[in-house]
């Protein structure tokens, strides 16, 4: 059996959210569902965006309602002078099939020159992360390696 007791779940999330855009998104679902197993209501999200773009809803629909779930509980458990609203989210079969997922508004602009892009070095270093073969509870997933961290915080911090 894995053991995930040395990461950190938001430290899992980020990684999650690098596989992820990176088009790896069957290694970042283990990475969202270990977050998401520590209360991390952003990586249910994650998880409710990924299968509800695969067209799995009913799953989609059951991470959505996760997410309103940790959401709630995480806001309650802040101090009440810092506490938030709790935040309302609509049916789920409204947002499912009202979202405009590819809508004008989510191109990309026609020049993107000024834009940030990702240093090639951290595109090859996650392409190449090493696996790891676990039971079958895990299968095979990726280990997050220190110059990956370097490498993101390089990118998010010019």
């Amino acid at each position: 059996m894995a053991d995930t007791s040395e990461f950190d779940p938001k430290g899992g999330l980020v990684f999650a959210a690098l596989l992820y855009l990176s088009g790896h998104p069957r290694h970042a679902q283990f990475w969202f569902q270990f977050a998401v197993g520590s209360g991390e209501s952003t990586a249910a999200y994650g998880l409710y965006l990924h299968h509800a773009a695969l067209g799995e809803l009913r799953v989609a629909e059951h991470r959505y309602h996760e997410t309103a779930k940790l959401t709630d509980q995480n806001v309650r458990s802040w101090p009440t002078a810092f506490a938030p609203a709790p935040p309302s989210l609509p049916p789920v079969d409204v947002y499912l099939f009202n979202t405009p997922w590819h809508s004008a508004a989510m191109r990309l602009p026609d020049d993107t020159t000024d834009l940030h892009h990702p240093d090639q070095a951290l595109r090859r270093a996650v392409d190449h992360l090493d696996t790891v073969r676990e039971d079958d509870r895990f299968g095979t997933f990726v280990l997050p390696t220190e110059i990956i961290a370097e490498q993101l915080h390089d990118l998010v911090c010019p």
